[in-house]
């Protein structure tokens, strides 16, 4: 898959979009790069073209997509744009960013999606974009009031998994709440490098247990074990701890 990241002054915003065949760690790639890019900063709004996109999630794939659409981009509204084929997949990511406190859209018009970015009273999302019990926390960024203290972040990054003589550091990535879904969960996402490629874990935490550092540590190690061991058959794992 590439892709390519612009920004524009008027309207304000940043714009994402992807061609050719894809793969999940690609589009994490993607991710990544668009938090570094100089015109983002919290708060812009974010068009994601996939139009000319040809990926098709798989269900974990689309939970951990949902997942980063719902943490990377604190308080930035977020449209999707793609085809009539791939609109029920983009679908199903809204509505799983959404119960996690995301504002995000799926569209098969790109001028409507840019309305409702610009938030145009005149356009509205799509009426089966959210399922009902989601369309109130659409509306606004709901704060997952989830905090990873500085001494949390540095166990978790000074954290080492070797695998085959290379060693693969973390990165904390994301962690947010669930607020419209699972309010006593936390989403906490990490990611390292291997075989040439980014490689991402995502664990469901109670958010009393983040109090534990070891705990938290152990965890996401844990999951992200998981998905190096599966790496080498091209699978896609994420993991949720046990409830404390």
């Amino acid at each position: 898959m590439a892709f390519e990241i612009s920004s524009s002054a008027t309207p304000r915003l940043l714009i994402v979009r992807g061609y050719g065949a894809g793969t999940s760690d690609e589009g994490h790639r993607a991710f990544q790069q668009l938090q570094h890019h100089t015109d983002y900063c919290q708060g812009v709004p974010i068009l994601v073209d996939l139009t000319a996109l040809d990926y098709q999630p798989s269900p974990v794939e689309a939970r951990m997509f949902a997942g980063l659409f719902a943490t990377a981009f604190p308080c930035s509204l977020l449209a999707l744009v793609c085809d009539a084929r791939s609109y029920p997949a983009a679908r199903e990511i809204t509505h799983l960013a959404v119960s996690r406190g995301a504002t995000i859209a799926a569209f098969t018009d790109r001028a409507a999606a840019l309305a409702w970015l610009m938030g145009k009273p005149e356009t509205a999302a799509p009426v089966d974009t959210e399922p009902p019990r989601f369309r109130r926390a659409s509306l606004r960024r709901v704060s997952d009031g989830v905090v990873i203290t500085y001494g949390l972040r540095e166990k978790i990054e000074n954290a080492l998994i070797e695998v085959d003589g290379q060693d693969c550091p973390l990165r904390l990535d994301s962690a947010a709440g669930r607020p419209a879904a699972e309010p006593d969960f936390a989403e906490v996402t990490v990611s390292t490098d291997y075989a040439g490629a980014s490689r991402l874990a995502t664990v469901d935490l109670r958010v009393s247990s983040l109090d534990d550092e070891d705990y938290v540590v152990a965890t996401v190690v844990n999951a992200m074990k998981a998905v190096l061991a599966g790496a080498g058959q091209g699978w896609a794992v994420s993991a949720s701890a046990a409830p404390r």
